[in-house]
């Protein structure tokens, strides 16, 4: 069954958990999502090596649907 983070807690319980390898941005105070956000969400970007944005999902995703997303890349 998949499970979504939706507090601080509950993604840092999730990331010690399924330790990743990417950096991990928590917007508390809203100014990425004043710059990037005009969709909706949460919202997912993958940012490239480079720091372009490649590929974005607007909602909650699984981590099924991370990895399938950026095996396009790899």
């Amino acid at each position: 069954m998949a499970t979504f983070e939706r507090t601080l807690d509950e993604a840092t319980k999730f990331l010690e958990e399924n330790p990743v390898s990417m950096p991990i941005i928590f917007d508390d105070e809203g100014e990425m999502a004043e710059i990037y956000l005009n969709e909706g969400l949460p919202t997912t970007f993958f940012i490239n090596e480079d720091g372009i944005v490649v590929d974005k999902v607007v909602g909650e995703v699984t981590k099924e649907m991370i990895e399938e997303r950026i095996e396009y890349f790899l």
